[in-house]
């Protein structure tokens, strides 16, 4: 039964408790992130994170017109399966840097016929950096980030980074939630499953204004083996389905109303693949609001730590060498807002100093 956390366990303060979570830390980290992030003194690798590290590092070399022949070869020399005997790659993202290796390229690295897990979440989570490039430019936007999502999806796998992206890029302009759903629901195809879904979760909120946990149970009755052939003979599979889990990241919005803990505490509760709905939907919150509204308990704050920028400004890189071990998280920053200058620039916009000028669609003004 999914609940609004009011206590965050990890693997020590659980064991206390005689509770049993995921662990000891050498073999599963996932209970264990304070204790990482106090050993490494910093951010650190993860799938929510790496594929975009990689695809920054490729944009800077390649431009913004960045081909699937070029972001493959990146893949190829840093996108690895493991990393020291450790997986460092799942589901669609796994089977489309086999296919590489095979010598596919994209978009038939993610196709239907060649990457068993097309429906996958994998998409929705490592293209929200597009929209970052081209805020508030929104077709500009859902097109690359379309774009990167069929180097591992196909089909309806790839219309939740579609929402998400145009999410993403309109929260540079507007902080209204309804107005942003509104928007993202826009972008996905008519007669896309998906949009059915964004439809019925906004309907069931409208419905129940003050009660997650029904819509919870409607979306899991309808979605969550959707279609059940698609999930493969492993049942379980269902639980990464860009399906449930991009409707239980909207609905995580919705609930939310605006307010970072609340939406990210109901995307964790929501289960499933819950950890990547609720790091986009951190992020999401990050655009709408600026980073400095994002609680210091989750950024500086952590495991007895009082870090003087977010995460002690450093970022470890362990799944994605030859790149550099080791980054500040300004450098990644100044990365990414150097793509933004040029993607503005090649929309017409202008550089005023401290600010920029350029034309954006009337349903942002």
């Amino acid at each position: 039964m999914p609940i609004e956390p009011q206590t965050y366990w990890d693997f020590e303060t659980a064991k206390a408790a005689n509770l049993s979570v995921n662990g000891p830390c050498e073999n599963d980290g996932r209970g264990c992130i304070p204790q990482i992030l106090n050993t490494l003194q910093g951010a650190y690798t993860d799938d929510d994170t790496d594929i975009e590290f990689v695809t920054i590092h490729a944009l800077m070399e390649h431009g913004l017109d960045l081909t699937y022949p070029q972001i493959a070869a990146y893949w190829q020399k840093y996108v690895h399966i493991t990393v020291n005997g450790s997986d460092a790659l799942w589901f669609a993202n796994r089977v489309a840097r086999e296919n590489m290796d095979a010598g596919m390229l994209p978009p038939a690295t993610g196709s239907k016929q060649n990457n068993e897990f097309w429906w996958t979440i994998d998409p929705q989570l490592v293209n929200e950096l597009w929209s970052v490039i081209y805020p508030g430019m929104l077709r500009k936007a859902v097109r690359r980030a379309t774009w990167g999502a069929h180097i591992t999806s196909d089909g309806w796998g790839t219309h939740p980074t579609r929402f998400y992206a145009a999410l993403y890029s309109a929260a540079f302009f507007t902080t209204d939630v309804q107005k942003l759903y509104a928007i993202g629901f826009a972008h996905v195809p008519k007669r896309s499953p998906f949009r059915r879904a964004l439809a019925d979760v906004r309907r069931w909120h409208k419905d129940h204004p003050d009660d997650w946990r029904t819509v919870w149970q409607s979306i899991k009755t309808l979605y969550g083996r959707y279609p059940a052939d698609d999930c493969g003979e492993i049942p379980w599979n269902c639980a990464v389905s860009a399906m449930i889990n991009g409707a239980l990241g909207a609905m995580a919005f919705l609930y939310g109303e605006g307010d970072f803990k609340k939406t990210v505490g109901i995307a964790i509760a929501a289960g499933f693949d819950c950890d990547n709905q609720a790091a986009t939907l951190a992020g999401l919150l990050g655009v709408m609001h600026g980073g400095s509204s994002i609680p210091r308990d989750l950024t500086h704050e952590i495991a007895g730590n009082s870090w003087a920028e977010p995460f002690n400004n450093k970022y470890v890189n362990q799944r994605r060498p030859p790149l550099d071990p080791e980054f500040t998280n300004s450098e990644i920053v100044d990365m990414v807002l150097s793509l933004t200058e040029r993607a503005i620039h090649a929309h017409g916009g202008e550089d005023l100093g401290d600010a920029y000028r350029f034309k954006v669609p009337l349903i942002l003004t």
